[in-house]
């Protein structure tokens, strides 16, 4: 009896063993962990850190460039700015800041229609030189009229500083048959389209071969420039632009404080001389 005890004894221990395993084992399953996954990351598995998930600058956690509230806001911002085009341009009167004497206004086109109605009417032959023929047009839709834009564009071009009375050529206005050139009032992106090769960029005119393109948004807010004094930079626009349909090129300041000359592209700058919106001054 006294040999077999031990056996006994290491048997029971074995026993006991395997139930306290079996215990341990039962208690993992129950608790949801596997044997691999430390006991800590059960809190942070599906759990948010303070501010995830959530954009701070949105208070839905939406951009707020597309949420309506965003889209909203930048049509406000779309009309602000067409309202004030608006107010930049009146027909009939004065400087930018109290009307245009020189040229008529309205809303700002939204989207170029590309249709160029010539403005009806003829005028008179002005001036001693050669005769040339010339009509003007508006691109429909942009909310100028055209007996105003023509009325605007005859009184730069038939002004004692003008082409015509300067003694280079003279113009008449007409509304049908050839002309040597015509003055045209459009939508930047018609701008854009029909000066190319040029690369006019929503911003700027140009002599196209045929047509003094005359950009919309210039005509309404003039330029830097000529801050403060829309009427003046009108007149420099048709001058300019008209002076290359009569063979004239750009030219520079040929000194500071001189007078800039009207073929120098005073929109972009004036290098040190004073804004002139004249060939004869």
């Amino acid at each position: 009896m006294g040999v077999g005890r031990p056996a006994d004894d290491r048997g029971l221990a074995a026993v006991a063993h395997s139930v306290f395993l079996l215990v341990v084992l039962a208690a993992l399953v129950l608790s949801g962990l596997s044997a691999d996954e430390p006991p800590d990351d059960r809190r942070s598995r599906g759990a948010r850190t303070p501010g995830e998930g959530r954009d701070r600058t949105s208070p839905r956690g939406r951009d707020p460039g597309t949420s309506r509230a965003g889209v909203a806001e930048d049509a406000r911002r779309v009309r602000s700015a067409h309202h004030g085009a608006r107010r930049g341009v009146a027909p009939g009167g004065g400087r930018a800041r109290g009307g245009a004497r020189d040229g008529g206004g309205g809303d700002a086109v939204t989207a170029p229609t590309g249709r160029l109605v010539v403005a009806p009417g003829t005028s008179r032959r002005v001036g001693t030189g050669d005769g040339l023929r010339f009509a003007v047009e508006v691109e429909k839709g942009v909310g100028v009229r055209r007996a105003v834009f023509a009325t605007a564009v005859e009184r730069v071009l038939f002004d004692a500083r003008s082409w015509a009375r300067g003694g280079d050529v003279a113009l008449r206005r007409v509304d049908r048959g050839p002309v040597a050139f015509t003055v045209t009032l459009a939508h930047p992106s018609t701008v854009d389209e029909r000066c190319l090769p040029l690369r006019t960029v929503g911003r700027y005119s140009c002599w196209d071969g045929r047509r003094a393109m005359v950009n919309l948004h210039r005509w309404l807010r003039g330029a830097s420039t000529y801050r403060g004094d829309l009427v003046a930079y009108r007149r420099y626009l048709v001058n300019h632009e008209v002076g290359h349909a009569l063979g004239h090129g750009h030219v520079g300041c040929p000194a500071p404080g001189r007078r800039a000359p009207v073929m120098m592209q005073q929109t972009m700058g004036l290098g040190g001389c004073r804004r002139n919106p004249w060939p004869h001054p």
